[in-house]
């Protein structure tokens, strides 16, 4: 696997008034944009962002408030269990290595309260059976640190754009 990098080439979609579209790749000068339609959602939609290093997720949780998502950061599994029991969230994206609950227990946990939201689990150190874990209790998307704001970005976007699908179908 490749650090922070999905196989793919991920594009950004933009809609000309005309309703054209045009293709370029992500990065980080080119961040994904999104049809007027979408903006709504992705103005409303909440990220819980755990990780046992806060300076992480403190900056991510900038970019993403940048980027018009409302994002949430704690610190523990313990943590983020407590703030899913009294708040929602869209998107959970949380470290696997973490002290005391690991990410894959976290994902346990909230698959046994909350079948349906979407998790982002990531790791500095892949196995296998981590990757067969996060499947089986069904996050999304597995990713390997570092991952860059515009593949964090690229995949709660595709987490939404799941969602979305979901709800029409």
């Amino acid at each position: 696997m490749k650090s922070g990098q999905d196989v793919a080439v991920a594009l950004a979609v933009t809609e000309g008034s005309d309703g054209s579209s045009e293709h370029a790749p992500v990065t980080q000068e080119n961040p994904p944009s999104l049809p007027r339609s979408e903006v709504r959602l992705r103005e409303s939609s909440r990220i819980l962002l755990v990780d046992d290093e806060p300076g992480i997720i403190q900056a991510e949780a900038r970019l993403l408030k940048k980027a018009g998502y409302e994002a949430v950061i704690c610190t523990s599994g313990e943590e983020a269990l407590e703030l899913i029991a009294r708040e929602s969230f869209d998107v959970i994206v949380t470290d696997i290595t973490m002290p005391s609950m690991s990410g894959l227990e976290l994902l346990r946990k909230l698959r046994e309260i909350e079948r349906d939201i979407p998790v982002i689990l990531r790791t500095g150190g892949p196995t296998v059976e981590s990757a067969a874990d996060a499947v089986e209790h069904g996050a999304l998307k597995y990713v390997v640190k570092p991952v860059a704001f515009a593949d964090l970005l690229q995949g709660v976007g595709d987490l939404f754009g799941v969602g979305r699908v979901d709800q029409q179908g």
